[in-house]
């Protein structure tokens, strides 16, 4: 599973950003995970609870994962479409021309903390 490392990578992150603003007790990271990524929220749950208890400030934590669709763009028509996850093809002209404009990529989107 790479939820184990995806979460290893937020926690890197977040100390980073607790770091730069004097930060000392995490409180909440919200989180944005494209559906590109096949990620199974539950699992990056299961990760984070077992990772932050090896941190202190993260101690009391909560994660909030907000999942993303799949957006493209045909770049022959230059129809917008949700996408279902490895099915790119223009529901219009049926081009398979097409950019990700939105859901492949994870991020964090908050972080709430004292």
């Amino acid at each position: 599973m790479h939820e184990g490392s995806i979460v290893k990578n937020i926690i890197e992150e977040v100390k980073k950003i607790s770091n730069e603003n004097s930060i000392k007790e995490i409180k909440e990271i919200t989180v944005v995970v494209g559906k590109l990524h096949s990620v199974v929220p539950d699992a990056l749950n299961f990760f984070f609870e077992i990772m932050k208890k090896e941190e202190e400030e993260f101690k009391d934590t909560k994660l909030i994962i907000i999942e993303e669709d799949v957006i493209a763009r045909c770049l022959d028509c230059g129809r917008e479409f949700l996408s279902e996850v490895n099915l790119f093809r223009c529901p219009d002209c049926y081009s398979v021309n097409v950019e990700i404009i939105k859901g492949a990529h994870i991020y964090i989107t908050s972080v709430i903390g004292e």
